[in-house]
Protein backbone atom coordinates (compact mmCIF):
# COMPACT_ATOMS: atom_id res chain seq x y z
CA UNK A 1 0.00 0.00 0.00
CA UNK A 2 2.24 2.32 0.87
CA UNK A 3 4.61 1.10 -1.80
CA UNK A 4 1.65 2.38 -4.27
CA UNK A 5 1.11 5.40 -2.57
CA UNK A 6 4.54 6.56 -3.18
CA UNK A 7 4.95 5.80 -6.73
CA UNK A 8 1.44 7.34 -7.42
CA UNK A 9 2.81 10.72 -5.95
CA UNK A 10 6.05 10.00 -7.84
CA UNK A 11 3.90 9.77 -11.19
CA UNK A 12 1.71 12.73 -9.97
CA UNK A 13 4.96 14.91 -9.50
CA UNK A 14 6.09 14.05 -12.71
CA UNK A 15 2.96 14.87 -14.65
CA UNK A 16 3.03 17.91 -12.85
CA UNK A 17 6.15 19.47 -13.64
CA UNK A 18 5.51 18.32 -17.17
CA UNK A 19 2.62 20.53 -17.45
CA UNK A 20 4.41 23.66 -15.72
CA UNK A 21 7.36 22.96 -18.82
CA UNK A 22 4.93 23.02 -21.00
CA UNK A 23 3.27 26.61 -20.48
CA UNK A 24 3.87 29.72 -21.81
CA UNK A 25 6.67 31.68 -19.63
CA UNK A 26 7.35 35.08 -20.47
CA UNK A 27 10.28 37.33 -19.36
CA UNK A 28 9.54 39.64 -16.21
CA UNK A 29 9.29 43.15 -17.89
CA UNK A 30 9.02 45.46 -15.13
CA UNK A 31 8.12 48.52 -17.65
CA UNK A 32 4.98 50.08 -17.32
CA UNK A 33 2.47 51.82 -20.34
CA UNK A 34 0.46 54.80 -19.78
CA UNK A 35 -2.78 55.34 -21.36
CA UNK A 36 -2.65 56.76 -25.13
CA UNK A 37 1.16 54.96 -25.28
CA UNK A 38 1.36 53.94 -29.28
CA UNK A 39 2.52 50.82 -29.63
CA UNK A 40 2.56 47.87 -31.92
CA UNK A 41 1.80 44.62 -30.46
CA UNK A 42 1.91 40.32 -31.35
CA UNK A 43 -0.99 38.45 -30.28
CA UNK A 44 -0.26 34.39 -30.54
CA UNK A 45 2.94 32.19 -29.48
CA UNK A 46 3.53 31.29 -32.84
CA UNK A 47 2.72 34.94 -34.08
CA UNK A 48 6.14 36.72 -35.84
CA UNK A 49 4.60 39.89 -37.30
CA UNK A 50 3.92 42.82 -35.26
CA UNK A 51 -0.05 44.46 -35.32
CA UNK A 52 -0.32 47.97 -34.44
CA UNK A 53 -0.12 50.57 -33.77
CA UNK A 54 -2.08 50.44 -31.15
CA UNK A 55 -2.92 53.24 -28.51
CA UNK A 56 -2.97 51.87 -24.91
CA UNK A 57 -5.76 51.91 -22.85
CA UNK A 58 -4.36 51.03 -19.21
CA UNK A 59 -2.31 48.25 -17.47
CA UNK A 60 -3.66 46.22 -14.85
CA UNK A 61 -0.54 44.21 -12.88
CA UNK A 62 0.55 42.45 -16.67
CA UNK A 63 -1.54 42.73 -18.47
CA UNK A 64 -2.33 45.90 -21.07
CA UNK A 65 -5.01 46.74 -23.39
CA UNK A 66 -4.53 47.93 -26.13
CA UNK A 67 -7.01 49.82 -28.81
CA UNK A 68 -6.65 48.89 -32.26
CA UNK A 69 -9.25 50.17 -34.67
CA UNK A 70 -12.50 49.22 -33.57
CA UNK A 71 -11.23 46.33 -31.12
CA UNK A 72 -9.49 46.08 -28.19
CA UNK A 73 -6.94 43.49 -27.42
CA UNK A 74 -5.67 42.14 -24.02
CA UNK A 75 -1.08 41.81 -24.27
CA UNK A 76 1.12 40.83 -21.96
CA UNK A 77 3.85 43.67 -21.89
CA UNK A 78 6.72 41.36 -22.80
CA UNK A 79 4.60 41.32 -26.55
CA UNK A 80 4.60 45.33 -27.16
CA UNK A 81 6.88 47.63 -28.32
CA UNK A 82 6.46 51.78 -28.04
CA UNK A 83 5.89 52.78 -31.53
CA UNK A 84 9.13 55.14 -31.24
CA UNK A 85 11.25 52.19 -30.14
CA UNK A 86 10.26 50.60 -33.17
CA UNK A 87 10.79 53.23 -35.63
CA UNK A 88 14.26 53.78 -34.07
CA UNK A 89 15.07 50.42 -34.70
CA UNK A 90 13.53 50.65 -38.09
CA UNK A 91 16.02 53.71 -39.51
CA UNK A 92 18.88 52.17 -37.67
CA UNK A 93 18.48 48.73 -39.81
CA UNK A 94 18.00 50.98 -43.08
CA UNK A 95 20.76 53.12 -42.12
CA UNK A 96 22.66 49.85 -41.73
CA UNK A 97 21.42 48.31 -45.15
CA UNK A 98 22.54 51.87 -46.97
CA UNK A 99 25.73 52.06 -45.60
CA UNK A 100 26.37 48.40 -46.42
CA UNK A 101 25.28 49.06 -50.07
CA UNK A 102 27.44 52.07 -50.74
CA UNK A 103 30.36 50.33 -49.08
CA UNK A 104 29.90 47.73 -52.27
Amino acid sequence: MRLEKLSWRHRHQIDYLARALKGRVYQAYECQYFAGDRVYYRTGIRDTTWHGPGIVIGQYKKLVLVKHGGSFVRVHPSKLILQTRADEEVNSDQLLEDSSQTQQ
